[in-house]
Order: structure tokens, then C-alpha cells, then sequence
């Protein structure tokens, strides 16, 4: 666990008579970073190298033991200094990045003042942040204390940022967990609780890969609402994907995955369609599947009706069957009873529409460009003693590097 130094505590003032010190504005571009060169030689393709530059205009720290009746609340934001920054903005970047779940506010908020209401507060009350920080940080607080065994202490930060590419400044919510690499030390100055954050000796932030839960809160384009990006490096992949005490007893949220999670759930759902049904279909209508697959991963929206039908147009029993299944796996019933659409993640999505991929026997693959695939290999129709016969015609016949 980080270190927690307490220097002369005292009962904290009354936060209507805690004065704030804005930090100065620090700005890390974090492609402009130069990391050792080993880790330049490894990175140069890395999305991170590409993340926009993060600002951030003030951030505070607030520790949560949930073994303890209180927690230790800070009454002023951290001063930070040049590797602190760059450590918190590298946090929020790679958290953009890696956000595969979306959420919005509860329109009915379990408790008052609304969530949203203490998110806007944060981007448009200066004067305010040290409080909301507190009144959030005693939110899930409480929602800690409900499963002490269960749920790790650790550190709340809450931090106002902007990115590159965008006017608005956005909120980053961190509940961290302890980590002996990121040391704090509390102390109490003329009556105000306060943090120093600074990291262990000899640690390169490029190494920090801290377990975190994250929501990045950013107001919408008209400014009446925000949207609510969420990560949890800590959640089971069979599991929602984000703890529930974090976005739905302390967030009042409900969540929804993002495009990039839901393209990855229609992929792996056919694929476990297929794994079930596909000894059921004729080489050529198992192609069928497969190409119909790529063409509706090659639009911007994709319709999972029309997607069925036009991969089994054959087998309308089968093709209500693949509906259902997918449709169950992409979509919560309850949120979202009626939904049949989504946003394809192109990330995700063009590996797949511009290469054909085959796994065959004994660990082979095949991989094809999509549009030479009709012209190289050529599948019979019906199965040989239950083996398919696949036959490539080509010019060049030549041993590559293995991948």
C-alpha cells in the first residue's frame, strides 16, 4: 500500500471556509514524451503514442479505507508538479482509450443532489470543486463500506482536464487502487487537510499500469447533459465489465457497452453461433455466413435483422436462431428491449471485412485479402467422409516468416 503519512491531523474546517489553491495549468502532450529508446523500439506502433494531449487545470486526492468509520478527505487540491501531471494525464489518456463501456445518468437519482447536477457544478463552479470532490468521495465511500471484504481501500481522485481537440473541459472520477509505487503523504497545514503525490524512486511513468476504476464524464455539444465513459481493469471478462457498486451505487448510472465492445460481441457471438450450428450448414452456405458478416461489418451501422436474412437466406428457422442469439448477447433486455442497431467500430471491424481469415486443421491459418479470395480458393459444396476440400490456385508458392 502507498504510503499514508499523517502529520498533526486535526478535525477538518467547515468547507465553506476552505480557501482553494488552483494549481498551476500543466500541459503533456503525450506523443512528445520521450521514453527510454528500448521502449521507443516497442511503442512506435502503439495507439498511446498517438493520444491527444491532456491538460489538466486541477485534480484532487481523497483516501478511502472502507476497514475505517471515515474517509480521510482532503481540503485542497494537489499542487502538481511536472511528473505528477504527467502520470494522472497518461491515466486519463490511456482510459479514452481503452473505455469499452458507455453509461448514462439514471433519469430517477437515488440520491440528492443528483449526480449530474454535482458534475456540473465541477466544469462550472471553480469555487466548488473542493466540496463536490468531497460530497462524490463520501458517495462511494459508502458504497465501499457496504462490502469491506470484498471491495480493496484505496485512493479517489477527481481531476478537471481537457483534451486536445475539444473546448470542453471533462471530468476524470479514479477510485485507485493501492499501489506502493505512487506515494502520498497527508499532513494537516492551519487547520486544512491537505496531499503531496509524488512517485518511488527510479519509476518511469511509462511503466505504471495501475488498477484502477475510471469514469470519464464529458459534457455533451448543447452543454444540458454528459456522457459518461467508463473502464474497470479490474472486471472479470464474464462479467458486466464494470463493478456495480461503482457505476450504479455510487454513479447512478446505467451502462451501455461502446461501439468497439459491442463489434467485438457480434464477432464472437457468431463465431459461437457457428461453433454450435455450423456442422449443420454446407460449406458454401457456411461461407454465406461468413461473408455476410463481412459486409455488414463494412457499414457505419449495423442492422442485425438484415445481417441475419442476408447470411441465411435459405434457412429462415436458422436465420431466427442466429438473430435471437446475437441479439441476446449484444443488447440488455432491459435497457434496451427493442434495439437491433449498433455502431460499428471500424478499428475492430476492417481486419475483418478486408481479410479473410480461415483456421483449418492442426493449427493452419489462411489469411486471404477479402477481394482476391473468390479468385484464389475455391471450397466444394458438400463435405468428403466430413472434411471440407478447399483448393488455392496460385502463381507463387513461397515460405514466409512465420507470425
Amino acid at each position: 500500500m502507498g504510503t499514508l503519512r499523517r502529520t498533526g491531523d486535526s478535525p477538518a474546517p467547515r468547507l465553506a471556509d476552505a480557501r482553494q489553491r488552483t494549481p498551476t495549468r500543466r500541459t503533456v502532450d503525450i506523443a512528445d514524451v520521450a521514453p527510454p529508446a528500448a521502449v521507443v523500439a516497442r511503442a512506435e506502433s502503439s495507439p498511446i503514442a498517438r493520444a491527444p494531449t491532456i491538460a489538466i487545470e486541477r485534480l484532487i486526492l481523497h483516501h478511502l479505507d472502507n476497514r475505517m468509520p471515515e474517509p480521510l478527505l482532503v481540503d485542497v487540491e494537489v499542487a502538481l508538479d511536472h511528473a505528477v501531471h504527467e502520470l494522472f494525464a497518461r491515466y486519463i489518456a490511456q482510459a479514452r482509450q481503452n473505455a469499452d463501456w458507455q453509461a448514462r445518468f439514471l433519469a430517477e437519482q437515488p440520491v440528492e443532489p443528483a449526480m449530474p447536477d454535482l458534475c456540473s457544478r465541477l466544469v462550472r463552479e471553480s469555487a466548488a470543486f473542493v466540496e463536490v470532490s468531497q460530497e462524490m468521495a463520501r458517495r462511494l465511500f459508502a458504497q465501499m463500506r457496504q462490502r469491506p471484504n470484498q471491495i480493496n481501500s484505496g485512493d479517489f481522485v477527481v481531476a478537471i482536464y481537457t483534451a486536445s481537440g475539444s473546448a470542453s473541459a471533462c471530468i476524470a472520477l479514479f477510485k485507485l487502487d493501492p499501489d506502493e509505487r505512487l506515494v502520498r503523504n497527508f499532513s494537516t497545514e492551519r487547520g486544512r487537510r491537505m496531499v503531496r503525490i509524488s512517485l518511488a524512486d527510479n519509476l518511469m511513468p511509462e511503466t505504471v499500469r495501475q488498477k484502477q476504476k475510471c469514469a470519464l464524464i464529458t459534457p455533451t455539444d448543447d452543454g444540458a447533459d454528459f456522457s459518461v465513459a467508463l473502464l474497470d481493469t479490474l472486471a472479470n471478462i464474464r462479467s458486466e465489465g464494470v463493478a456495480v457498486f461503482f457505476y450504479r451505487g455510487f454513479l447512478a448510472t446505467q451502462i451501455l457497452p461502446s461501439a468497439r465492445r459491442r463489434t467485438r460481441q457480434f464477432l464472437r457471438a457468431t463465431d459461437d453461433w457457428l461453433a454450435n450450428h455450423g456442422a449443420e450448414l454446407s460449406p458454401r452456405a457456411l461461407l454465406q455466413v461468413y461473408e455476410a458478416r463481412r459486409a455488414a461489418l463494412g457499414g457505419d451501422l449495423l442492422d442485425l435483422p438484415a445481417f441475419a436474412l442476408a447470411a441465411l437466406p435459405e434457412r429462415g428457422d436458422l436465420a431466427a436462431d442466429l438473430l435471437a442469439s446475437i441479439t441476446q448477447t449484444i443488447f440488455d433486455a432491459e435497457f434496451e428491449p427493442h434495439q437491433t442497431r449498433f455502431t460499428v467500430d471500424r478499428a475492430t471491424a476492417d481486419p475483418v471485412v478486408n481479410y479473410v481469415t480461415l483456421d483449418l486443421d492442426g493449427g493452419a491459418r489462411l489469411s486471404i485479402p477479402a477481394e482476391r479470395f473468390a479468385a484464389m480458393a475455391r471450397i466444394d459444396d458438400q463435405r468428403a467422409g466430413g472434411k471440407i476440400r478447399l483448393t488455392i490456385e496460385t502463381l507463387t508458392l513461397k515460405e514466409g516468416a512465420p507470425r
